[in-house]
């Protein structure tokens, strides 16, 4: 035997041993031994990918399929093929479960495991209570690992470059997919070829989209972070995090000077955000520099923010106690102010600024929009004010610079917001990210966004079909039971929308859901519900109840509730309408509440502390809201929707009910 074969043999060996029901010493006549032998089959003769290896109890209380990556760098594919075979529906706790963790020392097996494969990932699969949902991920994992025995090593160890990992991530940020976000950050984190410094910068930001005040402010390093050239939003992000935690009880009661003593008792107290070019900033960061200023006594920083704040053509919200602080110089006949802006200490801007959308198509052959911070994106006009000409330019860009455009997905769901319309450059994204293959769950929840701006200022039957053939063309890469609620947002955002074609629609929802209804066993109740919902309101006649005599287990509907009252927080008031209505229907003892508030308030606090759960939807959302929320609820309350349409939302409310019910 070989080396690599003698370890084999050893892991096997100790594996199988004392601490593992599994296969009791490999006995050759194990009542079970066909369940078994497959995945040790497939571990003596692997030539790539993972490891697969079952551990029952005793009691057989406890089944646990290991699954051993060799080469770490793999984890991320091997994760997203577990997605895809098994998901949620047969793994416990999915979402922690395709997180690796470190071997226990203390456990024989385990401790056999990390001596065998020392530099390898661990993922533990849990499955499912019932023996048919146990026999059913034994089988997707056999059938996994039979695909990727037949494929090509260079496939498996495809990766991602950094730019099209960042652009994801943005992009993910953006449209609310906030455990993709999580995902690709990990695997930004492994891939490296950024610096410690700007991936600190990219953690900074997803604590701030989730509304992690405190969380932020205790990053490890933060100081250090903030003392190098980061990017402005890294900045505004603290900020933020300074105006929830310190500044913002005390300003709502008037008490300036107890804002001013709490906010300069921090560490973060940093004179440095008053030299920074804070011009972009929101009322909040900027209300929080103007603290900043009047303790560090720098007048022309308050001159400066003072003259932002109070612009006549600034729709900025400027608390009161605030406002009295203000002081502006300068004012010229107009009503304008004459103060300058501040001067940033970020070094160099990149070559000439760019001031709109299409002027920085116009100059993407000397200029990378790489290099330019969102809040550079955010200062400029909508992109709705030239729809035509920007969808023009994603278009030309052709397939050599398709990463580009996609990079600019995310700062483009930012800058649209819920209120405007840009149908034509929504489009050419979505043809973007079908042509490319973009269908990650982070690239389909950015195409449920895009759909709803896409949809949004009603289109003409031409344009609705051809959308419509469009991403029907590629529904078997997408359409899946791992993505169910994902897919249903899509169908979701065309039931809720005007329709010209209702043969275009019905045609389009039929096929897309046709992979649902061959796997209905695998989808979580609340799907199969919020599926019949969307097939009666755009008139298909679909079975989607499970026909089964099976008991062992329990419809989330069907079990007491342990939390009785429920806030519901996004910003699409379509969707929240929509989520509450299915929720009391299916639940006649829950109290449900909505918020859509951008900032927080007497009123927020209020639906808050009445609430057991508050499930929030993150796309677009801003700081003031999600801040205020995560500083008044306990972290243990609060969970996040994968995506921005109705099935996201209530999936993750059925979650939450689930985690909270002993």
């Amino acid at each position: 035997m070989s080396d690599v074969e003698l370890d084999i043999e050893r892991l096997l060996t100790n594996f199988f041993g004392e601490g593992n029901a599994a296969w009791p010493g490999m006995d050759p006549s194990y009542r079970w031994l066909s369940r078994v032998v497959p995945f040790v089959d497939n571990a003596r003769r692997r030539q790539h990918g993972p490891l697969v290896l079952p551990r029952m109890s005793y009691n057989r209380n406890l089944f646990v399929l290991y699954v051993i990556v060799p080469d770490p760098r793999e984890t991320v594919f091997v994760t997203e093929l577990i997605r895809s075979f098994a998901g949620p529906t047969l793994i416990e706790d999915f979402d922690r479960a395709i997180v690796p963790v470190q071997p226990d020392q203390r456990d024989v097996v385990e401790r056999g495991i990390a001596a065998a494969a020392p530099r390898a990932s661990l993922l533990k699969l849990q499955a499912a209570s019932s023996n048919e949902l146990r026999k059913e991920l034994t089988d997707s994992m056999f059938s996994m690992l039979n695909m990727i025995a037949q494929r090509p090593r260079r496939e498996l160890r495809q990766r991602k470059p950094i730019g099209r990992l960042l652009a994801e991530f943005d992009a993910a940020l953006a449209s609310g997919a906030t455990d993709a976000s999580l995902e690709i950050l990990q695997q930004i984190d492994k891939l490296g070829g950024i610096t410690a410094t700007n991936l600190a910068a990219l953690k900074i930001r997803r604590l701030d989209k989730l509304g992690h005040s405190r969380a932020l402010l205790d990053y490890d390093g933060l100081v250090d972070v903030l003392l190098q050239h980061v990017s402005g939003t890294v900045y505004e992000s603290v900020l933020n995090a300074l105006w929830t935690e310190f500044v913002e009880d005390p300003v709502s009661r008037g008490d300036v000077d107890n804002a001013l003593a709490t906010l300069s008792a921090s560490p973060l107290a940093l004179r440095r955000f008053v030299d920074i070019d804070y011009s972009g900033f929101g009322s909040y960061a900027l209300s929080v520099i103007a603290l900043l200023a009047i303790h560090f006594e720098v007048e022309r920083a308050l001159t400066d923010v003072s003259s932002i704040l109070l612009d006549p053509s600034s729709t900025a919200i400027v608390p009161p106690a605030i406002h009295s602080l203000l002081r502006v110089e300068g004012i010229d006949d107009e009503g304008r102010t004459s103060a300058p802006s501040p001067a940033a200490e970020q070094g160099p801007a990149p070559a000439a600024t760019v001031g709109s959308w299409t002027e920085l198509f116009h100059r993407l052959d000397t200029f990378d929009p790489a290099h330019l911070p969102l809040e550079e994106f955010t200062s400029w006009p909508s992109p709705a004010a030239d729809d035509a000409a920007l969808a023009d330019s994603f278009d030309r860009l052709g397939d050599k610079h398709a990463d580009i455009a996609w990079s600019l997905v995310g700062p483009f769901l930012e800058s649209i917001g819920y209120s405007e319309a840009a149908p034509l450059s929504a489009r050419a994204l979505i043809r973007n990210a079908i042509a490319f293959d973009r269908f990650s769950p982070g690239d389909l929840a950015t195409i449920a966004a895009l759909l709803d701006i896409a949809l949004r200022s009603g289109m003409k039957q031409v344009d609705y079909v051809d959308l419509l053939l469009e991403l029907q063309s590629s529904y078997e890469q997408w359409s899946s039971p791992g993505n169910a609620p994902l897919v249903l947002d899509l169908i979701d955002r065309l039931a809720m929308s005007a329709c010209p074609d209702e043969d275009a629609r019905r045609n389009f929802t039929t096929t897309v859901f046709s992979p649902l209804l061959r796997h209905l066993p695998r989808l979580y109740n609340v799907d199969r519900t919020f599926a019949a919902r969307l097939s009666t309101e755009i008139g298909l006649d679909l079975d989607w109840s499970l026909h089964t005599t099976a008991t062992d287990a329990v419809e989330p509907d069907q079990s007491p509730l342990a939390a009785q009252r429920v806030l519901l927080y996004s910003l699409d008031e379509g969707v929240l309408s929509r989520c509450a209505e299915q929720l009391v229907q299916t639940f006649a003892s829950l109290r449900v509440a909505i918020s859509h508030d951008h900032v927080g308030g007497p009123q927020l606090k209020e639906k808050i502390r009445n609430a057991d759960i508050v499930v929030i939807a993150t796309r677009c959302a801003k700081h003031a809201a999600t801040g205020f929320i995560g500083k008044y609820a306990e972290s243990s309350k609060i969970f996040y929707a994968q995506g921005s349409g109705s099935a996201s939302l209530l999936r993750a409310t059925y979650e939450a009910l689930e985690a909270v019910t002993p």
